[in-house]
């Protein structure tokens, strides 16, 4: 018995390192190539290597069972293999100005619904995969962890996220994306309540904060000290911003 129990493990033991290995070379990736949340597009396309390389990681990624996982690693399954389809999407079709432009449909929004990703046994979109992370999180902080390629979106990390630390990786995430004037800006007013203008995240996926009230609250809770002492206890009016679909594209 002690024999098929040492045997057994014998035979699980690579399975970790592999994980992290890919989760390494994801890292390295990310360093090499994302500058303040954007992303040397231009550099990482004509390196052949690091294209296989990302190619590779992403091979790892959908050959992961999340069935296998605890949650915290699977949600980060999830959150990587988004971000690393959107960076190859964009690397392959070679956007002149917006990864909308690589869609067919007329309002550009083709390409996160078209099915591409060979994961957990169906071939899904990243609008699939990103339902999926949304549902099961039940954690309106992955909404600035997943990046669709965008100036709008929130920043692109310069690492992978990985299970024991990503309740600290969303929570860094959440308040670095209401510190930027395109996410959050406050607007005194000489009469009337104030208003907060908002990222259009907020309202395309205002149930997944609590309906309008929960993103009052997240935002109290998120938001710059400077503006949180202003409106917490006191009424404010929201608005949205338009979005910059322009790419997340850093210098070479």
């Amino acid at each position: 018995m002690r024999f098929l129990i040492l045997s057994a493990l014998l035979l699980l033991a690579p399975l970790v390192p592999a994980v992290d290995s890919t989760l390494d070379r994801y890292d390295a990736l990310l360093e090499r190539y994302v500058v303040d949340g954007n992303v040397r597009y231009d550099a990482w396309r004509d390196d052949k290597s690091d294209r296989d390389a990302l190619a590779e990681v992403i091979e790892a990624f959908e050959a992961t069972s999340p069935a296998t996982l605890g949650a915290n690693d699977r949600f980060a399954l999830y959150i990587n293999l988004y971000n690393a389809e959107t960076l190859q999407i964009v690397l392959d079709g070679d956007p002149e100005k917006s990864i909308k432009d690589l869609s067919k449909a007329r309002f550009g929004y083709g390409i996160f619904f078209k099915k591409h990703i060979d994961f957990d046994g169906e071939t899904i979109s990243l609008n699939s995969l990103e339902k999926r992370l949304r549902v099961e999180s039940g954690d309106p902080r992955v909404h600035f962890a997943v990046n669709c390629a965008s100036r709008s979106c929130p920043a692109l990390l310069e690492e992978a996220y990985r299970g024991e630390r990503l309740d600290d990786q969303l929570e860094r995430q959440s308040f670095a994306f209401l510190e930027r004037e395109d996410a959050l800006r406050f607007e005194e007013r000489a009469f009337g309540a104030p208003v907060v203008r908002l990222s259009k995240i907020f309202d395309w996926y205002v149930e997944d904060f609590g309906g309008k009230q929960g993103v009052r609250n997240f935002v109290r809770e998120y938001a710059p000290e400077e503006i949180r002492a202003r409106i917490t206890g006191g009424g404010f009016r929201v608005a949205y911003m338009a979005y910059d679909w322009n790419l997340n594209r850093a210098g070479r």
